[in-house]
C-alpha cells in the first residue's frame, strides 16, 4: 500500500491520474484540488470546479465538487477530466 500511495503521490503532482493494481484508471484528489473537465466535442466549452469533500477511500472518487457556475455535485472523473493541485500541494517532495 505504501508503494501504490508514493506512485500515486508521484502521480498527482505531475497532475495526471495513476492507473491503479486492478488496471482500471484511478484519480485522486485532495481537497483544495480543481478538476478541469474537456468539452467531449468540438466547441463545447470546458467545466472547472474545485474539490469541497472527498467521499471515495484515500482520495479517490467519487468528489463532491463546486463547479465554477455555482452548482454542486457528485462527481466521477472519467478520461476528460485533468486535476491541478491547489498550490500548497505543487511542492510535496516524495
Amino acid at each position: 500500500m505504501v508503494a501504490r500511495r508514493q506512485a500515486w503521490q508521484a502521480a498527482s503532482i505531475a497532475g495526471i491520474a495513476h492507473r491503479g493494481a486492478e488496471g482500471r484508471g484511478n484519480m485522486y484528489a485532495s481537497v483544495g484540488d480543481r478538476f478541469i473537465v474537456h468539452g467531449r466535442t468540438v466547441g463545447d466549452p470546458e467545466r472547472h470546479g474545485v474539490v469541497i469533500e472527498v467521499r471515495g477511500t484515500n482520495g479517490g472518487p467519487p468528489f463532491m465538487v463546486r463547479w465554477d457556475d455555482g452548482h454542486e455535485g457528485l462527481f466521477f472523473p472519467g478520461a476528460d477530466s485533468t486535476i491541478e493541485l491547489r498550490p500548497a500541494r505543487e511542492h510535496v517532495t516524495v
